[in-house]
């Protein structure tokens, strides 16, 4: 037989012909690796680091649910969300002290009715991937209630909400939450937060608050002394006032409606203040902006007023920013 088959007509595989048999096509020689292509190997490579990664995931979440990949949305796992309560009564005396230390929960404070004590938490973990779970825990003190994250630390979301009902006289103590709302409380008041609003209503006693990033807002609170400090927020005060009323903002503008003002300061670093006073102020207000205009009240020159004199003047109260102008509505006695 010559070295190659001739093509005969009908194609390789044609019937026989007097020519001689039908033609064929001789099979291909066996494939070695050396034959398979570089992008092949490649992409069974990243399969296997695929399955080697997974099984790696799978061992450090424990009983996690499995992770899934796609290449849309790269590696992802169900939720799995799993929710704890808490739900405990405690019979106190009419002034307990009770503390909550909850890290990133949402905080609600409402009065209730005398010598009780209602927690009623919430704790919902999603999207685990191993750790401990933390536990929400509600005891009683010698001296009253204290509500506390327990221990734990968890890989994955954790959204936690406390809502208390405490005695009207109970001393509120907030070491650490999300955020804080807190109504018709009629003793003092504490707060420390690392990043997060308080609003604070109808409350009758002193209020100690700081945040580091979050507003500060009173509604109808009176007292005989208010500290609230922001780092980065504003503050703002409505029908609300205290014999000494020290609020102060790194950055954030501040506004004080119907403000009753004896001593104390109103100071921003960077930020506008706008204040109207109640009737009830008593005080010689001084005024500075290092940059910025002083508006709503004028000196018998015409110029801006650099003080107001509010009732007899029996306290001594300052506004100032550094960075902002000051707004003054109109009523009080003006000073050069």
């Amino acid at each position: 037989m010559p070295p190659c088959t001739r093509e005969r007509r009908g194609g390789f595989a044609s019937r026989p012909t007097p020519e001689g048999p039908a033609g064929e096509t001789p099979a291909r020689a066996d494939r070695t690796w050396g034959m398979i292509s570089r992008s092949t190997l490649i992409g069974a490579l990243v399969v296997v680091e695929l399955a080697i990664i997974g099984v790696a995931a799978k061992a450090v979440s424990g009983d996690a649910p499995a992770a899934r990949f796609d290449w849309t949305n790269g590696w992802s796992r169900p939720s799995n969300t799993v929710t704890s309560r808490l739900n405990k009564t405690f019979v106190t005396g009419a002034a307990p002290r009770v503390v909550l230390d909850v890290a990133n929960a949402d905080v609600t404070v409402q009065a209730g009715v005398a010598n009780t004590v209602h927690v009623d938490g919430t704790m919902s973990v999603s999207h685990r991937r191993g750790g401990v779970e933390p536990a929400l825990e509600a005891v009683r003190t010698t001296d009253g209630v204290r509500v506390a994250v327990e221990s734990g630390f968890t890989y994955g979301k954790v959204q936690r909400e406390v809502r208390i009902t405490v005695p009207p006289d109970a001393q509120v103590e907030i070491a650490s939450a999300a955020s804080v709302v807190a109504s018709g409380l009629r003793a003092k008041f504490i707060a420390r937060l690392h990043d997060g609003d308080v609003r604070i209503s109808n409350h009758r006693g002193d209020i100690d608050v700081s945040t580091s990033s979050g507003d500060i807002d009173l509604l109808d609170a009176q007292g005989t002394a208010f500290m609230l400090r922001a780092d980065d927020g504003a503050v703002k005060l409505t029908s609300s006032g205290a014999d000494h009323v020290d609020a102060r903002t790194s950055s954030g503008a501040i506004s004080a409606v119907d403000l009753r003002a004896v001593n104390g300061a109103l100071q921003s670093g960077d930020g506008a203040i706008d204040v109207s006073f109640a009737p009830e102020s008593d005080a010689v207000v001084n005024l500075h902006t290092t940059d910025g205009n002083i508006k709503g009240v004028t000196a018998t020159d015409g110029t801006a007023a650099r003080s107001v004199h509010l009732g007899s003047g029996r306290g001594q109260f300052v506004i100032s920013t550094g960075d902002g102008s000051i707004t003054i509505t109109p009523g009080a006695t003006n000073h050069a």
